[in-house]
């Protein structure tokens, strides 16, 4: 079996085998092509001599019709029948049964599906046409192999329809001929309607002694064809062997006995041109060069060895200065190399560890079985969850205690094998020192929390008195006093109003230091903001004499987008201020648009006053917290020194910038620029000099009210101010002092609001409102607190709260949210006492 592999391996034998397998395959497509050809020519000869038969046996029928049918009526008694005379199929039976004689294998015969005589009745295959034929009225001819006996034909087949010469034999009985019924009988061959197919007319030639001897006469060509082949297949091998194989064989047997670099013997050319001398003549130049290439290899070889020494000590020299350790293991996990860096990081020697499994060495006990599992997979594909990572895990040293290490791992296939290359790097410092800045943050944020804690408390506890403090002044602003009464209540009145504002300024800030304020821009009216600074402010500029006017200094559209509350709350702070530092003079808010050098359009809000004006050395520190120019100002004027660290901080919130410019004696301009973007939708221009004009609104009508409000508060004297301000406006009142004892007083009583404070004892403001929820009550219930931090608002809306009012409280605030809630009645005006 060998030998015969090692001579397929032979071009000889290729070339012999691929020669016959062409001559094979020839034989083969002229043998088929001569089946092909002969089974067509077979096929028409048969059509031409079934269609002869078939034609001939049509003729005798059409002569009989014609003619002899015709002649033998009129010689016999009318309703007699005579077949030999009147039936075609009669007739064309016996002069077939005559050629039959001469040609046995032939079949010509007429078939039906109803016949008279029963030799005439159609078998499966010829039922199949009658039906073909029927299905198609326009088909008159058939050609078709069909199986007779089991044995193929090759048949043609004519239908035969029914007409109307046909109905006096083939219609009604009753019209049929009494000689005819008493030969067949009145029931076969009856009742045909006119286009159908009464019988088949079938020529049928036998095709197995045509293919039988069509098979021969391919044997005979076929044995021709194959001794033609074996003769020409030895002809080419003697000739292929002579002009190619033994020269191969001699140029085979001098690569086998030489160096591979001696040239070939001459005489293998055999004084021709052809393929094999140009490849001997190539072969002896190849020999040439490849024994001066062998010598510049041998230098090569020399250059880069020499070249290779040097890049070790070089690559030895950097492993062993480098401060990482450099570890590689093989695919058993055993170490393979180990430099310096790695015996001062993990105390072992090179000697020590070199051949030892690196995971028995280094990995901490509980890590073994997680580091097994990983290398087997590693060590089949390369890959792992630490492959191409950096990873800090940690290590065991020599002398059993943990350090920490920063591992980069990467995997190296040599010699088939997956092997690991490891940088480490000892960061257990770099830890420590990670632990204790996360401890200082730490601290540093439980000190902030603290802080806010303290200012939210702070808030609570000074924004709950100062709610009864502002609000019984208020009260007492709108009763008949005389004019020393009224300058008291006034001046505990704005006593009120400008701790709170310090107490704002101070949980603002510290919001923003803490990142916690937010700003919503949205579309708002600019107009009504410009007349509500007005109206508060004015009252205050003339009260010191000074000039306070609203100016618009370009055409501007009524909206803008931007967060109108701290927008107001900036305007609020730079305008307070300028009426605080001007003794005489005046105090203009001008409103115009700016186009800087960048394209980009910005509303202007410029603060003009002819106040004390700021020292130059004092304007770099003027936007720090708790500053101001100088200590005489805080003596002189007062305030926390936030006003203006907060605007500056707003502003950049509100994505614009704040500038100032001031002269000592003259005044100052501190200016806004918003950077102005498109609105959803526009009311159209603002009055160019409306605000100029505006004026204190008149005082509003006091409002009525009916329904019984639940008044839930700890605080004695806020009690009594939140009955008051509810008595006076004709709503019933009910006090509760603690969430549990407004729970148990919803059960026995309806109200149709809830004013819920949310910082009490036994039961909070939270509880309670969620108690209230749970328990089905759907009256608006409206947070009250002190609290003004951490998103307090909605905290009160999560727990169930409707709306949320923060202390301290004004009677303008509360009438104006209950009267979303509760139906007014017709009010009455009220002038407020001067």
């Amino acid at each position: 079996m060998s030998r015969l592999r090692a001579l397929f391996k032979t071009i000889r034998s290729r070339f012999l085998i691929a020669t016959a397998a062409c001559m094979v395959a020839f034989s083969l497509l002229v043998l088929a092509h001569t089946w092909v050809t002969g089974h067509r020519y077979i096929n028409r000869m048969l059509d031409s001599q079934a269609r002869l038969a078939l034609e001939f046996d049509l003729a005798v029928r059409e002569y009989v019709a014609e003619h002899v049918r015709p002649f033998a009526e009129a010689q016999v008694v009318e309703g007699e029948f005579l077949p030999e005379g009147m039936s075609t199929s009669y007739a064309a039976r016996n002069v077939f049964e005559k050629v039959r004689r001469r040609f046995p294998d032939w079949i010509i015969k007429f078939s039906s599906d109803n016949p008279r005589n029963p030799i005439n009745r159609a078998g499966p295959a010829e039922l199949e046409i009658i039906e073909r034929f029927n299905l198609n009225p326009e088909l008159q001819r058939w050609v078709q192999d069909v199986q007779i006996d089991g044995q193929p034909y090759r048949a043609h087949f004519s239908a035969r329809r029914m007409t109307g010469d046909c109905l006096h034999c083939h219609g009604d009985p009753a019209d049929a001929p009494e000689s005819l019924i008493s030969r067949y009988g009145g029931k076969a061959g009856f009742h045909r309607p006119l286009g159908q197919v009464i019988a088949l007319d079938m020529a049928a030639i036998p095709l197995a002694p045509y293919r039988q001897a069509l098979l021969r006469t391919i044997g005979v060509n076929g044995l021709f064809m194959a001794g033609a082949l074996v003769g020409l297949s030895v002809l080419i091998q003697a000739v292929f062997n002579g002009l190619v194989g033994r020269r191969l064989a001699r140029m085979a047997a001098h690569f086998k006995g030489s160096k591979g670099r001696e040239p070939l013997p001459a005489d293998l050319a055999n004084g021709s041109r052809d393929e094999i001398a140009t490849l001997v003549e190539n072969f002896n130049v190849l020999c040439a060069r490849l024994e001066e290439s062998h010598r510049d290899l041998e230098n090569q070889v020399r250059q880069r060895t020499a070249e290779l020494s040097h890049s070790e000590a070089h690559l030895r020299a950097i492993t062993e200065s480098a401060q990482d350790a450099i570890i590689t293991i093989d695919n058993l996990g055993a170490v393979t190399f180990w430099n310096p860096a790695a015996e001062a990081i993990f105390g072992y020697t090179a000697g020590e560890v070199l051949g030892e499994n690196l995971h028995g060495l280094l990995a901490p006990h509980r890590y073994l079985e997680p580091h097994r599992k990983a290398f087997s997979v590693f060590q089949k594909t390369g890959h792992g969850a630490a492959v191409g990572k950096t990873l800090e895990l940690e290590a065991r040293h020599k002398d059993g205690h943990e350090i920490c290490v920063a591992l980069s791992l990467s995997a190296v296939r040599i010699a088939e094998e997956w092997h690991a290359v490891g940088i480490v790097r000892d960061i257990t410092e770099k830890k420590r020192a990670e632990e204790q800045i996360i401890e200082a943050k730490n601290a540093a944020e439980e000190a902030n929390r603290a802080k806010s804690e303290f200012l939210a408390n702070m808030s609570h506890e000074i924004r709950t008195p100062m709610n009864a403090i502002i609000g019984f002044a208020d009260l007492l602003r709108t009763e008949p006093l005389t004019d020393e009464q009224r300058q008291y209540i006034e001046t505990i009145y704005r006593s009120g109003i400008s701790l709170l504002e310090i107490i704002n300024d101070i949980l603002d800030f510290s919001k923003i230091e803490a990142g916690r304020l937010d700003v919503e821009i949205v579309d708002c009216d600019l107009g009504e903001m410009l007349e509500g600074l007005d109206s508060l402010l004015r009252p205050q500029a003339m009260q010191k004499g000074l000039r306070f006017e609203i100016l618009q200094c370009d055409l501007l559209e009524r909206r803008i987008r931007t967060d109108p509350t701290r927008l107001r709350q900036c305007l609020v702070n730079l305008l307070g201020n300028a009426i605080k530092f001007t003794e005489q003079g005046h105090v203009y808010l001008n409103i115009g648009l700016e186009t800087l050098d960048e394209g980009q359009t910005f509303v202007r809000f410029d603060v003009e006053d002819t106040g004390i004006g700021i020292a130059p050395e004092h304007m770099e520190r003027l936007f720090d917290a708790f500053a101001q120019a100088d200590m005489s100002t805080t003596r002189r004027f007062g305030g926390t020194g936030l006003g203006l660290a907060i605007t500056h901080r707003l502003t950049e919130l509100l994505g614009g910038r704040l500038s100032v410019s001031s002269q000592p004696g003259r005044g100052s301009v501190f200016t806004i620029r918003l950077p102005l973007e498109p609105t959803e939708q526009n009311a159209g221009a603002l009055d160019r000099y409306a605000m100029a004009e505006a004026t204190l609104a008149a005082p509003p009508a006091r409002r009525r009210f009916t329904g019984r409000v639940l008044v839930v508060e700890d605080n004695v004297a806020n009690q009594t101010l939140a009955r008051l301000l509810l008595e006076r406006v004709g709503l019933e009142v009910e006090l509760a002092g603690n969430g549990q004892e407004g729970v148990d007083k919803t059960s026995g009583s309806s109200f149709d609001l809830v004013l819920m404070d949310m910082q009490m004892p036994l039961m909070n403001g939270y509880a309670a409102t969620t108690e209230l929820r749970r328990r089905g009550l759907t009256v608006p219930i409206i947070a009250v607190t002190a609290h003004a931090l951490k998103d307090d608002r909605n905290k009160c809306l999560q727990a169930g709260c409707t709306a949320y009012l923060p202390k301290p409280l004004t009677a303008k605030m509360l009438y104006d949210l209950i009267e979303q809630y509760l139906s007014p009645e017709e009010a009455c005006a009220e002038d407020r006492p001067a």
